[in-house]
């Protein structure tokens, strides 16, 4: 009887959560990347959104300290220009406007690398905020566009209201509010971003300004490259060159939601910190700011924020961030910051004009606009949308032949294209926009701002950006900085004598020790509703990279944090150098080590970029890990997965449960450095509750570690104990002349010894070993030979007899004694897929002889390789459903007998919905989105399972999806094993004959009268064959 069971909803996305426990190697990466297009076809685009306060900055422990950024200088590269006279950008709030340092740089200037140090940039004291505004000459301008980037990335970082008394507005403060900035701007309204050499930048930006943090933004118009690319190269050999700067970059914003691999350039840099983004704030957002800020523009569902609090947290990534890994492999990004719902200043254009309107432009939207559109338009998100016949900025031109071009295209497309002419008319009424930017109306209007409509105060504004999470970077870098050079550590207070200023090595692996990973991926539906896609695992992810930097778990500060830093820069090493530290817990709870190097540029046409390989170990009580294990976070109780880092130039080990007193030995290994650039130098974080750094407290060993020994008489090895010492005893592998292994020592006398102590076998092959007497006997030697009796899968036969038993006679005598006796093992093939096998050979003497009777033999261990693979069939991979209430059956069975019933579940996808439904029974006409179906070991292959498929309903147009089995069972073989994914076709009521011929046309022939849906339909037909022609080369 067919097998048909009732189940609840779960999680369409159990498939993608499979894909974590796989191995991605050969043939099953072509299979994960293939069906991973193929959900994504299926899926809505989410987006990932979050709302929380930002635990990265802790501000309020670190402000009370006045670690604000004091004489830390940004320099913000590549920017579209800065309103410096914005209210937060200048030193007070008086109405005049104090101008910072203007340098225009010509292109000799800028060629010729040894001018910065002679001259004069930052000579200005009238702008404590922006102390040099550095353009190019007749290729850049001194002002920032509307609502500009840079002026809201200033904002961010250093933003600060003149008079702090007024909490009110002071609030909106930058996370390093007494930092400094200095500005090259790289944008002309009428002429766009101009590329400059990176590097020089670079140079210029510290050599010049003194400026030691380089916020380096990534533009939209750049291709996804997650390659290394020359920019990658260049921000490398500056780093490397100059160890006390360090440059922040973005991981990418990807203009739809970002998948793996889509990390970009500059954010494929070794040395640079990369940072992606989560929700969160910069500074104090109340419930009623929110609705000024954000969630009007943004369309998020108020109701759901409320009541999904742990969805909407600072702890979810961003849907536009940009996720690695690099083409050579390496984790980028390295942490994850907010990067929405924080709060920075915003330009209107005019740096010559007070900036410091604080009268609410909100509402919905709907009367936001000039004039309300003269009554000629309709006011949407702040712009007016003219009625036919009108336009301008509040459709109060008429387009008649009297109109010029300025008037019909809004601001002249707002520098950001080009105002085509109407052919029917003469007149120019339309703007074709850049790549950057697109058309709303008669506007070019930036994506995550303008476009949203410019709602909440004049003066501030939201960009949501994995920019604005690389500004939130730089301004934690600040303050990080201002910690080590007024000497905080490593007490947590101010004492002079402790100063150093940290290298950029340093502060990376600060930011990876402080990090703690991103809990989830959220999606939303329709209506705005935000639901867990899925969990966030592993030390490093794609994803979040590290995690979410949080200071307060890296930086001590005295009174408030109990836990203690070790932060060390200076040492180095060599090929085959190694370095060891010890401490030990005194109080439970979390530990993080964090190793870091600079290392040295890559030729970009390299397959591999890291040129030199340290390695991080440590040594937690009896248990060892090693830096970036690709496993969930790890804990004493755990058994760790010994996977070497070969890729990455920072590695951790977190360990989220020490016990008190337990032993740590932290080492760094140099694997691999260079001739050419060693030594390497590199910098050690730790941080948890430890004392000592002797080798008192060293564990000598780890569980699994052996140490070989010698005696007189033999060799062996000592084991590892629970306490991390090697234990006193020598375990005997190997006896010499004279003596005989007994139960793992070594006994005087002359006995009897075999030629192999291990055979390893595939299932249905055969081996053999020799019995050997070591000395002549006195009387024959009767030798008895056993299989392993458990499973009854090995059997053993002397080299006389023809068949295999479960046990054989050797006859030794005085005579023969000397020639060795040869002894078959077979194993049996039983098809079945019962996994690999382990079992011993047992040996037993008899004898009149007293040293050759009842002697017990060393045992030969059998490991036996199971050959036979476990897979569930499918009677058909394809079904067509041409009419409403047309059933279509596929049987499904199993190729083994399995150990333990074995439950298949199928779940109607998304894209059928509504249309498509299984039918539990044919008589019943009962149908369900999804059901369970149970093979054991008396039905598995009787073709009893049938799945019944129905159309509910006609859809529309013909559509096509992948229809995926989950396999449960407690048979280790089957469980979790690949179902041959099912295509469904649902045609609509023309022709089935035509509408497959369409489906092969639209498939090669895209634009060509196809629908858009009907093509995306006939492209998962064709992945979806795919899948199956590498599922079966693999089964």
């Amino acid at each position: 009887m067919s097998q048909h069971l009732y189940i609840p909803a779960t999680q369409s996305t159990l498939l993608l959560q499979q894909f974590r426990h796989f191995t991605f190697t050969g043939s099953t990466f072509i299979i994960v990347f293939i069906t991973l297009i193929i959900v994504l076809c299926f899926m809505p685009t989410p987006t990932f959104s979050t709302k929380g306060t930002l635990t990265a900055t802790s501000s309020s422990i670190f402000h009370d300290k006045r670690l604000k950024g004091n004489n830390q200088i940004v320099a913000m590269l590549r920017m579209t220009g800065v309103d410096y006279g914005n209210c937060y950008l200048q030193s007070d709030p008086q109405p005049s406007i104090k101008m910072p340092k203007f340098v225009t740089l010509s292109d000799s200037d800028f060629e010729n690398l040894s001018n910065p140090s002679t001259m004069d940039f930052t000579n200005s004291t009238q702008h404590s905020k922006i102390i040099s505004y550095i353009a190019f000459n007749g290729e850049s301008d001194f002002r920032d566009e509307s609502n500009g980037m840079g002026t809201y990335l200033a904002g961010v970082i250093a933003g600060k209201y003149g008079d702090e008394a007024n909490i009110e507005r002071s609030q909106y403060n930058g996370i390093a509010p007494d930092a400094q900035l200095v500005v090259m701007d790289t944008f002309k309204q009428s002429a766009g971003f101009i590329e400059k050499d990176l590097y020089k930048e670079l140079r210029w930006s510290r050599h010049a300004t003194g400026a030691r943090i380089h916020l380096v933004p990534s533009h939209s118009s750049q291709a996804m490259n997650p390659g290394y690319t020359t920019e990658a190269m260049q921000i490398d050999q500056f780093l490397y060159e100059h160890n006390t700067s360090i440059v922040v970059a973005p991981s990418g914003d990807f203009s739809s939601t970002a998948s793996v691999g889509t990390i970009s350039s500059p954010g494929t840099s070794k040395n640079a910190i990369v940072v992606g983004s989560v929700f969160g704030a910069s500074n104090v957002i109340l419930e009623a700011a929110l609705d000024k800020y954000y969630i009007d523009r943004s369309g998020y569902n108020r109701d759901d924020i409320s009541s999904k609090s742990h969805l909407y947290s600072s702890r979810s990534v961003s849907s536009f961030s940009s996720r690695g890994i690099t083409s050579d492999a390496r984790h980028k990004p390295d942490v994850v910051l907010p990067g929405e719902f924080v709060i920075g200043a915003r330009s209107n254009g005019d740096s010559g004009n007070r900036n410091c309107d604080f009268s609410y432009r909100g509402g919905n939207g709907a009367t936001d606009c000039p004039k309300d559109c003269s009554g000629h338009g309709q006011c949407v998100n702040a712009h007016c949308q003219c009625s036919q016949g009108y336009c301008g900025n509040d459709c109060s031109v008429v387009t008649d032949s009297s109109r010029t071009r300025v008037s019909c295209c809004a601001n002249d497309c707002n520098a950001r294209g080009i105002c085509l002419q109407d052919t029917s008319t003469t007149l120019y009424t339309e703007c074709s926009c850049t790549n950057s930017t697109q058309t709303y109306g008669l506007y070019c209007l930036n994506t995550f701002s303008e476009l949203a409509g410019n709602k909440g105060f004049n003066v501030l504004q939201v960009v949501p950006s994995t920019t604005t999470a690389a500004a939130v970077g730089a301004a934690l870098i600040a303050i990080t900085r201002q910690y080590f050079l007024e000497g905080f550590y490593p007490s947590g207070a101010p004492i002079a004598a402790n100063k150093m200023e940290p290298t950029n090595s340093l502060i990376k692996a600060l930011f990876v020790n402080g990090a703690r990973q991103a809990s989830q991926v959220v999606s939303f539906d329709d209506n705005k509703r935000a639901s867990s896609l899925r969990a966030l695992n592993g030390t490093v992810t794609p994803e979040a990279g590290n995690g979410l930097v949080a200071l307060d778990k890296v930086l001590p500060i005295a009174g408030h944090s109990t836990f203690r830093l070790l932060a060390q820069q200076s040492e180095s090493l060599s090929t085959g150098q190694v370095h060891s530290r010890c401490y030990k817990i005194i109080q439970g709870g979390e530990f993080k080590a964090t190793l870091a190097w600079t290392d040295p540029p890559s030729a970009t046409t390299n397959s591999k970029h890291l040129i030199n390989n340290l390695d991080l170990e440590v040594i937690v009580a009896n248990k060892r890990y090693l830096g970036n294990q690709l496993t969930t976070i790890l804990d004493p109780n755990s058994d760790p997965v010994e996977i070497v880092d070969q890729t990455n130039n920072a590695e951790s080990v977190y360990v989220s449960n020490v016990r008190e007193n337990d032993r740590i030995r932290v080492t760094v290994k140099g694997t691999f450095v260079s001739e050419a650039f060693s030594p390497q130098v590199y910098s050690l974080v730790l941080t948890g509750h430890f004392e000592g750094d002797s080798s008192d407290f060293c564990p000598e060993c780890y569980v699994g570690e052996q140490l070989e020994c010698a005696t007189s008489i033999g060799r062996g090895y000592r084991n590892c104990t629970g306490s991390g010492f090697f234990s006193g005893d020598c375990i005997m592998t190997e006896c010499y002349t004279g003596y005989s292994l007994v139960d793992r020592q070594c006994e005087l006398g002359s006995f009897i010894r075999t030629s192999k102590n291990v055979i390893q076998i595939l299932e249905g092959e055969r081996s053999a070993f020799q019995v050997i007497l070591v000395d002549a006997p006195t009387s024959d030697v009767r030798v008895t030979i056993t299989a392993p009796s458990s499973g009854r899968r090995v059997r053993v036969k002397s080299a006389t007899e023809t068949e295999y038993h479960e046990s054989t006679v050797l006859s030794f005598t005085a005579l023969d004694w000397s020639i060795p006796q040869r002894v078959y093992v077979k194993s049996i093939m039983d098809h079945m897929a019962n996994g690999d096998y382990s079992g011993s050979i047992t040996i037993e003497t008899e004898s009149s002889d007293f040293n050759f009777n009842t002697r017990q033999v060393k045992p030969v261990e059998v490991i036996l390789e199971e050959t036979d693979k476990a897979f569930v069939i499918a009677s058909k991979h394809n079904v067509q459903l041409l009419s409403p209430n047309q059933i279509d059956i596929v049987k499904l069975s199993l190729n083994t007998t399995p150990s333990a019933p074995v439950y298949i579940h199928y779940e109607v996808p998304d894209a059928l919905r509504g249309v498509f439904a299984f039918q539990t029974e044919q008589t019943e006409q009962q149908q369900v989105s999804s059901v369970i179906m149970q093979l054991n070991e008396t039905n598995w292959n009787t073709n009893e399972a049938q799945l019944l498929l129905i159309m509910q309903e006609q859809p529309e147009s013909t559509t096509s999806a992948l229809l995926w089995g989950n396999v449960t069972s407690s048979d280790s073989a089957y469980h979790n094993t690949i179902v041959p994914p099912l295509i469904v076709n649902l045609v609509a009521s023309e022709s089935s004959t035509q509408k497959n011929r369409d489906c092969i046309v639209q498939t090669f022939y895209v634009g060509n009268g196809a629908s858009e849906r009907t093509t995306r339909s006939c492209w998962m037909v064709v992945l979806g064959t795919a899948v199956l022609l590498v599922l079966e080369m693999l089964l």
